[in-house]
């Protein structure tokens, strides 16, 4: 299968899309925003933790559904965790 710019940018906004979705579907209250990546992944995102939600869960849940875009769409995304201040 050839990979078009066009095709691979689709790729990514549904994969991304689906990370943002799970991860709002899970922790209710959670911000997340777009960062530049740090090497040589596609897509990075901070993911901002209020207090009241634990930040060790929202940590293993994004990592586990990072595994899962790498493994479905062959996408690298980056999720950094952060206490909202």
């Amino acid at each position: 299968m050839i990979k078009t710019p066009l095709g691979e940018q689709t790729v990514l906004t549904e994969a991304v899309t689906h990370f943002i979705e799970r991860l709002h579907e899970r922790f209710s209250g959670i911000r997340i925003r777009a960062i530049a990546p740090y090497e040589d992944e596609e897509f990075a995102l901070e993911i901002l933790v209020p207090a009241g939600i634990n930040i060790d869960d929202v940590e293993a849940f994004s990592l586990r559904e990072c595994i899962y875009l790498e493994d479905h769409y062959d996408v690298y995304l980056l999720a950094r965790v952060a206490y909202a201040g």
